[in-house]
């Protein structure tokens, strides 16, 4: 045999070991995830594995807190649960379906890993951020959506693309919600924001003071600490005075298993409503509430000629009149907020003049 016919024959045998190690190798396994349709409050929705190249195996999948398994699509023994772990056995599946029972309000993110028997290798599973909702609807809009956009009380009709540390708006024209804004923290995200007012599910607890309106205010693909929303809100004035409560306690709670209050800052009023706004880590169920007007003790003076006299009679300490000072001021009410401002601007005057003496 010559050099050259040498040669061709060792280059002949180097392609062909090419060839059978590539044709030999395991191709890349690997698993995917998607809801197939929504979590509303109390029901069950499905959640889709899409398998590739995993012949035998199985997958692990973690459910948030307060979210059950209900049930695969699998025969039966393939699957089996253990408080918040679903395990699968998978045997030549490309695609494995499973139902989840959402609980009355939350939100969380499902996670998963999965092992290939035959290759020995294994990997995991992208986190799936999951978030209760308690009205219909889907995004809709195109792909692209300004960081501030218009709403009725169900969804933003494009979702908000926000770069890390951008400002988006929202505003609802049919919720006492009327405005949130989200501050993206630590990553670009795409969110839609729904706001709606709702009942109180059984299994959450009143929330401490009387109830103006339970809310449920959710955001789509996104995860604990990935942003900080102020919201915006209104309370209707005649509902204050019918339900005797003191308007300069309305707030705004938060629920996550316990409700917290939010800090609430009045921003204004008119002659129909209050206005406010808060600040919150997150998205769930909300509740607007305010504690009762504390009763009037002793009995006031009031003299029609000299109704300012009688206002003045008002302690620094509350911003509550008492009834018979109410019916002579009520020509030019001040206001919650406008008292609030005028009780410190007055505190600050008296503190000068006693410096000055």
């Amino acid at each position: 045999m010559t050099n050259l016919e040498e040669s061709a024959t060792i280059k002949i045998l180097l392609v062909a070991t090419i060839i059978l190690a590539v044709l030999a190798a395991p191709a890349a396994a690997g698993v995917t995830r998607s809801l197939v349709t929504t979590p509303y409050s109390g029901t069950e929705f499905t959640v889709a594995l899409n398998i590739t190249d995993l012949e035998i195996g199985g997958i692990v999948e973690t459910l948030p807190p307060g979210f059950t398994y209900a049930g695969t699509s699998l025969p039966e023994g393939r699957a089996e649960s253990s408080g918040q772990h679903v395990i699968f056995s998978v045997i030549r599946d490309e695609e494995i379906t499973y139902r989840v029972r959402a609980p009355s309000t939350g939100d969380g993110a499902i996670t998963g890993v999965w092992d290939d028997a035959l290759n020995q290798v294994n990997g995991t599973i992208d986190a799936t951020p999951v978030a209760v909702r308690y009205t219909g609807g889907s995004d809709g809009g195109s792909d692209s959506g300004p960081t501030s956009v218009s709403s009725s009380v169900t969804e933003t009709p494009a979702p908000l693309l926000l770069d890390r540390g951008e400002n988006g708006t929202v505003e609802f024209t049919e919720s006492p919600v009327t405005r949130i804004e989200i501050r993206a923290l630590n990553t670009s995200l795409a969110t839609s924001l729904s706001a709606a007012p709702v009942t109180r599910p059984a299994e959450v607890p009143e929330v401490p003071g009387v109830a103006y309106r339970y809310l449920n205010l959710t955001a789509t693909n996104l995860t604990v600490a990935e942003v900080s929303a102020t919201i915006t809100f209104s309370v209707n004035r005649s509902w204050a005075e019918n339900a005797s409560v003191d308007p300069s306690s309305i707030t705004l709670y938060r629920y996550d298993g316990n409700w917290t209050a939010l800090t609430t800052t009045c921003t204004g009023e008119d002659g129909d409503f209050f206005y406010f706004e808060a600040v919150s880590p997150g998205f769930s169920l909300f509740a607007i509430t305010a504690t009762e007007r504390a009763a009037a003790t002793g009995t006031p003076v009031v003299t029609e000629t000299k109704p300012a006299a009688t206002t003045a009679r008002v302690p620094a300490t509350t911003t509550n009149l008492p009834a018979a000072a109410e019916a002579t001021t009520a020509k030019a009410p001040m206001g919650v907020c406008g008292l609030v401002i005028a009780l410190g601007a007055a505190a600050a005057v008296t503190a000068g003049r006693r410096r000055d003496e």
